[in-house]
């Protein structure tokens, strides 16, 4: 047998071979878990155009909307009209929220969700999701927005769940598309954005609302929402509070809060099982349901870019007692009665 004398440009004859093999090769699917926290809290500025569309049963509704992202949770979202007018401005730097509504010449603000200690640790939370939920990554890439994504699912282990569906740039780990349905029914939330550039730096001035804007549009109205505990909430209120720390279908109690509405207090519950979410309301007089027994909520998170933005939801309400309860989650109406029969 020769012998080779020169190792070193066999080597290199061997690489420059298999470099063509290389780069035409699809990159390792990444582990799902770790896929999905990095995309939570991206750490690169980006621009782009969002379509948010909600179904619920018959009615449908859309929205564009322009997005500027920087890093340390700062985001502006310009929500538009079918002509392109901007309709509302969101400004948040993670601490505080602004909202300049442009039609009514306000602005209001308060402490943004993500600035509050929230009762459930993440780590509660995140046992939830893994004990509701099987996560899992295709191994087949799409791409969204002329960019490359994975596709990452979380499908319930009980049926009547939300199924969520997310599309996660390859290189930078930002949320393209997002996508939440119940199987066959009509009720779903997408967003997706038609275009997106990340950029080496946004313009600062982006993520504030200007000292003159302020001063015409009037002064500012808190949003701040409360997350308080059973115990926290009793001696708030003087109220007798029987909410209970679990409910079937694996939601766990998650806060409470207090509404002032004119001289009726209502007692707000929320529950979750590490994605969907729950709201149970006590009130001293019934509640008037929405049209169709629909809603959307808007549900709080602690995490920028999260996968809770909104959702759309079913409602039901009962009377139990000297009480009226109203139930409302992103649930199908099956499950909600199989709650409510628990609570009764």
């Amino acid at each position: 047998m020769p012998r080779i004398r020169n190792p070193t440009k066999l080597g290199r004859l061997l690489i420059l071979l298999l470099v063509p093999a290389l780069a035409g090769a699809e990159p390792a699917t990444p582990d799902a878990l770790k896929l999905l926290d990095d995309s939570l809290s991206p750490e690169v500025s980006f621009r782009g155009r969002m379509m948010v569309t909600h179904w619920f049963g018959k009615q449908t509704r859309a929205e564009e909307v322009e997005v500027y992202h920087g890093p340390g949770n700062l985001y502006r979202r310009e929500f538009l009209s079918p002509d392109g007018i901007v309709t509302r401005v969101q400004v948040s730097d993670g601490d505080i929220e602004e909202n300049l509504l442009v039609k009514h010449h306000k602005v209001v603000s308060g402490d943004a969700v993500k600035s509050y200690e929230k009762v459930m640790k993440p780590e509660r939370e995140m046992e939830l999701l893994l004990a509701n939920y099987e996560i899992s990554v295709s191994t087949k890439p799409d791409e969204v927005a002329g960019r490359k994504a994975w596709v990452l699912e979380l499908k319930p282990k009980i049926a009547g769940k939300p199924w969520q569906k997310l599309w996660i740039d390859q290189e930078h780990a930002l949320i393209l598309e997002n996508k939440r349905y119940l199987p066959k029914k009509r009720f779903a939330v997408l967003s997706r954005y038609s275009r997106i550039e990340v950029a080496k730096q946004l313009d600062p001035k982006l993520f504030e609302l200007s000292l003159s804007s302020r001063a015409v549009m009037g002064g500012a109205h808190g949003l701040e929402p409360d997350f308080k505990t059973l115990e926290e909430l009793k001696k708030a209120t003087g109220k007798d509070v029987s909410f209970p720390l679990e409910l079937p279908a694996g939601f766990a109690f998650e806060s409470c809060d207090d509404i002032h509405w004119g001289p009726q207090i209502i007692l707000h519950a929320r529950y979750t099982d590490g994605l969907a979410v729950l709201s149970l309301f006590q009130t001293d007089k019934p509640v008037r349901l929405p049209a169709g027994a629909t809603a959307t909520i808007e549900a709080p998170s602690t995490k920028t870019g999260s996968i809770r933005w909104a959702v759309v939801g079913k409602v039901l309400s009962w009377q139990h007692g000297k009480h009226y309860f109203t139930l409302m989650g992103d649930v199908s109406t099956e499950v909600l009665q199989e709650i409510s029969a628990k609570l009764k």
